[in-house]
């Protein structure tokens, strides 16, 4: 087992035991993460509905879930987005389009009372998942994001055994 398995395994056994509340995300918040590859947020609210919700069953990770409205919204708490484009190409109603911007409108926010890394060398999950290098450590210790390099995609907080990474909504 590589060091990435090992700190993943208690992530998913801690994420595993806690109870699920059954509760939707709220309806219309800004809190709710949705699909890339949309340039109108709005033809979510008008068009998902009433849709098949290909882009669910296409999506690879398994993150796209569907809220009581039937309207996509991502959830990263086992993984992230691959931006594969898979949910854009079967997207029937062109709420999703493959030429549509690959952009999730979030970034990663660290919590540095939770992370373990700020106070002793332990972990480096964050990082080593991180496909655009965006979460730098200073000194081998204390990580930070650079939103300028975060693409929103959620790995991170998905691999995170301290939970210390969350998302923040950045338009």
């Amino acid at each position: 087992m590589n060091r990435r398995d090992f700190f993943k395994s208690f992530s998913l056994r801690m994420k595993s035991e806690e109870e699920d509340s059954g509760e939707e995300p709220p309806e219309k918040s800004p809190a709710i993460i949705r699909p890339p590859y949309n340039g109108d947020p709005e033809l979510f609210q008008q068009k998902c509905p009433t849709c098949p919700a290909y882009c669910m069953t296409a999506c690879e990770e398994g993150i796209i879930r569907l809220d009581k409205d039937s309207i996509p919204y991502l959830d990263f708490s086992v993984t992230g987005c691959t931006f594969c484009g898979d949910c854009a190409k079967y997207c029937n109603i062109d709420v999703l389009k493959i030429d549509g911007p690959a952009t999730i409108h979030w970034l990663a926010e660290l919590d540095k009372v939770k992370c373990s890394s700020w106070t002793e060398p332990t972990c480096r999950m964050c990082a080593d998942v991180c496909e655009t290098k965006a979460i730098l450590f200073y000194g081998g210790l204390r990580p930070e994001v650079d939103g300028e390099a975060c693409t929103g995609c959620g790995q991170c907080t998905s691999y995170c055994p301290d939970s210390a990474l969350t998302m923040i909504y950045s338009p």
